[in-house]
């Protein structure tokens, strides 16, 4: 039996016209002949969050997000978004780790100023491995803060300032090892403050939450009053607030002098 000889032109031609019937590429794929997968994500972004219809996008300009859409601020060679700055937006409805995922190689992520509601994302980790910088400040977001967040091992910077949430501080955020600003003013956040031991640590602001207890010895020598002020439980110093030796051993707790007069949270 003689073996098949090599395929004519017009075979060859056959043969792409079948498969790419079989296996027709994505709309946004066809469209732009690059990867749709951050164009494609984007645009779930926006259906599932931007009801008020602010951002522009449209899988027609998908060839040039990296340019051309408001809030993508960057990308790298392979034109995937490194970079997403989306504040002041009134961006609505629950941040997911689903959503979100696709976009694995952001860097930087800034949702702040919108009126997003729901969770933080406990997959958040998970979703954007590689992500630096994270902006959720002055939302509405409830509900425990995500211990998982200490898997962000690449982070330097966690702002979550002026939401509703409550629940403690994970002291699983102390294995963070590159973490430089921490902010979780303004919410409704109770328990100890969490001895945080990173060298690289230069912002940290905890007010305005409802935490009890002796601040660590190990923030109160870095940082002053104001990072802890508005929480009627905290003692010692840096605030002018001692500490007393409660009846149980090991814990402390406001002395009669001054616990009448200890500031209490916002309302």
């Amino acid at each position: 039996m003689k073996p098949p000889g090599p395929l004519s032109p017009r075979h060859l031609l056959l043969l792409l016209l079948l498969y790419h019937q079989l296996f027709p590429l994505p709309a946004t794929l066809a469209a732009t002949g690059t990867t749709a997968t951050d164009a494609d994500a984007l645009l779930a972004l926006k259906s599932a969050l931007d009801a008020s219809n602010r951002l522009p996008w449209h899988p027609s300009t998908a060839r040039t997000l990296c340019t051309a859409w408001p809030g993508v601020r960057q990308c790298d060679p392979a034109g995937r978004v490194t970079k997403l700055v989306l504040e002041n937006l009134n961006l609505t409805g629950t941040l997911t780790a689903a959503l979100l995922a696709p976009l694995s190689q952001l860097r930087v992520l800034s949702l702040k100023a919108n009126a997003l509601s729901g969770p933080v994302p406990d997959g958040l980790a998970a979703a954007l491995p590689n992500l630096k910088l994270l902006y959720l400040a002055s939302n509405a977001l409830s509900g425990p803060l995500p211990a998982s967040l200490a898997l962000l091992h690449r982070a330097t910077v966690l702002v979550l300032s002026g939401n509703r949430l409550s629940g403690r501080i994970p002291r699983e955020l102390a294995g963070v090892p590159r973490l430089t600003s921490l902010l979780l003013d303004g919410n409704l956040l109770t328990g100890p403050v969490p001895a945080l031991p990173q060298s690289t640590l230069r912002a940290l602001d905890v007010s305005g939450n409802r935490l009890s207890g002796q601040i660590p010895g190990v923030l109160a020598r870095r940082f002053n009053a104001s990072a802890f002020a508005g929480n009627g439980g905290l003692c010692g110093a840096p605030l002018a607030v001692p500490c007393v030796v409660a009846a149980a051993p090991g814990l402390m707790s406001l002395s009669p002098a001054t616990a009448a007069f200890a500031p209490l949270p916002p309302p």
